[in-house]
């Protein structure tokens, strides 16, 4: 909603709390849905402008062994992102078009 209605400031924090929650999940498990939200975790961080932590998860991410298919194209399309500060919102097919 902030997104949509320029609210940056508040989008930013908001990702910001959504970050908190997610890591007191940690540590995710080396399980489909665990690694899954630990992508979202890896966009979470860069969308708020984190980039240095969602760097850190997305490495760490990319050295699990679960991290395949179409999950490892999403976190190399994030360290992408990530390198470049790109805070922009992408969806998963975004990803797939330039892997």
């Amino acid at each position: 909603m902030c997104d949509d209605t320029g609210l940056v400031k508040q989008a930013v924090e908001g990702r910001s709390r959504a970050a908190e929650c997610f890591e007191r999940c940690k540590p995710f498990e080396d399980s489909d849905e665990g690694l899954a939200m630990a992508a979202v975790l890896v966009d979470v961080l860069r969308r708020a402008g984190r980039l240095a932590d969602g760097a850190a998860e997305c490495d760490a991410l990319l050295g699990r062994p679960g991290a395949t298919g179409v999950l490892r194209q999403v976190l190399r399309f994030q360290a992408r992102l990530i390198a470049r500060d790109d805070r922009g919102c992408f969806a998963v097919s975004d990803c797939l078009e330039t892997a």
